[in-house]
């Protein structure tokens, strides 16, 4: 009975917070489906009296928003391809290769996770204004092509991988690579999933980088996008809410469809048989 209930308990503060943060998303969403009447009656409405589109018509209207998403969606899955392929590939060599300076090395790339990426982006945007690169997709794009927590991630999977058997697969004559895209790489599948997840979720959500680089509507961000409507004509408060609705689609799409693999991921190596 004591041990029932001590697992009560976990569960039901998992459920208390599982809650509080559902009650944000489901407000936006309702507040999203609201008349302006509806947003601004005393007391205040948690849900809407009718299914109202209004907000999201008008959203259509005041921003191309098909267009934001389709460049969102372009940058977020070639940023987190580029990451998961070059992290899983400086990964492996750490893992598995001995080299001059692999110590100092690693050590550097985990250094340059903590540097805060506000402290650099002058530095980036000198860069790529000289290449003459503003106001393009790849100015964007260039600076997010590898991260240093992948590296670290992926790493620390491939660890867990026994070098016999890099050695045995070598002396049957299974090169580098081979072995890296048919044994390491599928063996590390749950931890790319998670870090394909978290990859995904950062670059969608980067606001000031595609800001800055950026002029023309053309080449805009949902984040940068959905800015815009703080400065429409309305500034309907359902308005913003419709839109950062429509934001949230497609890393929640992305999430449903990778749960398990997420999961799998983020407990590798926690439980040791």
């Amino acid at each position: 009975m004591s041990i029932q209930r001590t697992g009560a308990i976990p569960f039901l503060l998992k459920l208390i917070f599982g809650f509080l943060m559902v009650i944000p998303l489901v407000y936006c969403v309702s507040l999203s489906l609201m008349t302006p009447g509806e947003i601004f009656s005393y007391p205040p409405r948690l849900f809407p009296g009718s299914l109202n589109t209004d907000n999201y018509r008008e959203l259509l209207q005041t921003i191309p928003l098909f267009r934001f998403l389709a460049n969102s969606v372009f940058l977020a899955t070639i940023s987190t391809a580029s990451k998961v392929l070059l992290d899983s590939l400086a990964a492996y060599a750490f893992a598995f290769f001995e080299f001059k300076g692999k110590k100092v090395l690693f050590f550097v790339i985990l250094f340059a996770y903590m540097v805060p990426a506000e402290s650099i982006i002058v530095g980036n945007f000198s860069t790529i204004t000289k290449m003459g690169l503003l106001d393009t997709m790849a100015a964007i794009l260039l600076p997010n092509l590898a991260s240093a927590i992948g590296v670290f991630v992926m790493r620390q999977r491939f660890i867990s991988i026994p070098k016999e058997l890099r050695e045995v697969a070598v002396i049957d004559g299974c090169g580098s690579m081979r072995f890296f895209w048919h044994i390491a790489l599928p063996v590390a599948r749950s931890s790319a999933a998670s870090l394909a997840m978290i990859e995904f979720v950062g670059s969608w959500n980067m606001y000031l980088w595609p800001l800055l680089v950026t002029n023309s509507t053309e080449n805009r961000t949902i984040q940068v996008g959905i800015s815009m409507l703080n400065f429409s004509d309305s500034q309907s408060y359902g308005l913003c809410a419709a839109g950062i609705v429509a934001s949230l689609v497609p890393p929640i799409v992305l999430f449903l469809l990778c749960n398990k693999k997420i999961v799998e991921g983020l407990t590798a190596g926690a439980v040791k048989g």
